[in-house]
């Protein structure tokens, strides 16, 4: 089996022009066909309200290229993960998909091969492996590091053994299908384990004596994933971060069928805002302001509120801050209910409010300014 594995930022330079899938849907020469790129994986997959995600910067590296009518996205959701409202931050394009919110490796053993069989397709990019790590920490509060790591270690001998077991259920209802997996990122987990585990997810993947088709491993890992600019809270991606993620499986998508694209992918951006659609209810009762942002919290999953009130003095700006003392971080309903804020009596005239979505470590761009009269 010959496997390639992507050098840190390599990019292919060749010029292709024609796009034809390779696995259970190619097509008569004089037919051509879609090629059925189906992304599976867990909520840094799915995404949640208020994302765009890493397969939307794809889509659009698509129509950049021109392509977006030869691929197609396939799987059995179209929805983000937790939200009450289903809402990505950008429409038009498709969100269908394969990824559960919160799930591990080990618990799609059972269905990859049925989810495989029933939408056939041509290319599987599957980033799971990040949940099954994540318990580890979460269990084992104040033991040291030497008694976490046997803990560890016997975890990256498991993940691979599911990896074998979950690809050759995918090889076995889609023999011709091509195969991208994504390498642990998440500083959540120590950077010696990341290494281990990536390695050997590697070799996994060339291993001679893996006789079902070739696989590449898409080089994610790094320490940019130590700065808040690229994960937003040690684990899910800002729109930079998604960015790069997108980069990086375009690259190996490129590896496995050069000709799903034109050229070489350009989609990593140094930095790219979040900007949620900021939408506040302002009511004026008597001498007060009420200001509320359910519809915000609700679709944009903003879980605190940063808002400047400028009052008709130029000189006069205060900036209040409101978080919610629970860490619930699934909370998105209860939050897109209780959030609100009154201010005390004001003196008369013109108020501006502009406000600020917050998500952990990331910061919105902020909203447009808002303008009240208090008479």
């Amino acid at each position: 089996m010959k496997v390639k594995l992507l050098a840190a930022g390599a990019l292919a330079a060749a010029l292709l022009v024609t796009c034809v899938p390779t696995g259970a849907h190619a097509a008569d020469a004089a037919t051509p066909t879609k090629t059925r790129i189906m992304f599976a994986g867990d909520s840094i997959t799915e995404g949640i309200d208020g994302d765009y995600t890493y397969r939307y910067r794809m889509a659009m590296e698509f129509r950049r290229q021109g392509l977006l009518k030869t691929v197609d996205f396939v799987g059995p959701r179209t929805w983000p993960a937790h939200g009450r409202y289903k809402h990505y931050l950008a429409g038009g394009w498709d969100t269908h998909h394969y990824g559960i919110g919160g799930t591990m490796l080990s618990q799609r053993l059972d269905d990859i091969g049925t989810v495989v069989k029933t939408y056939q397709p041509d290319i599987l990019v599957s980033f799971l492996g990040t949940n099954d790590f994540l318990d580890i920490p979460r269990t084992n509060i104040g033991k040291t590091a030497d008694q976490m790591a046997p803990l560890y270690a016997e975890r990256i001998n498991r993940v691979l053994d599911d990896w074998m077991t979950y690809l050759k259920a995918a090889r076995a209802n889609s023999p011709g299908i091509r195969i991208v997996l994504g390498e642990l990122v998440t500083p959540r987990v120590p950077s010696w384990v990341r290494d281990q585990y990536n390695r050997r997810l590697s070799d996994l993947a060339n291993n001679p004596g893996w006789s079902g088709g070739r696989i590449t491993v898409a080089q994610l890992d790094g320490s940019l994933w130590s700065s808040p600019a690229y994960l937003y809270d040690t684990i899910h991606p800002t729109p930079t971060g998604e960015s790069f993620l997108a980069q990086r499986f375009a690259e190996a998508i490129r590896e496995e069928v050069p000709t799903v694209f034109r050229g070489a992918p350009a989609i990593y951006r140094g930095f790219i805002p979040w900007d949620p659609k900021l939408k506040p209810t302002i009511k004026v009762r008597g001498k007060k302001l009420v200001l509320s942002w359910a519809l915000t919290a609700g679709e944009n999953s903003v879980r605190a509120m940063r808002f400047k009130l400028i009052s008709p003095k130029a000189d006069a700006t205060s900036t209040k801050k409101a978080r919610r003392s629970t860490t619930k971080v699934s909370a998105f309903r209860e939050l897109a209910t209780t959030t609100g804020w009154t201010s005390g009596r004001l003196k008369p005239g013109v108020y501006k409010i502009r406000l600020q979505g917050q998500r952990m470590y990331m910061n919105s761009t902020w909203s447009r300014t808002y303008k009240v009269r208090i008479k």
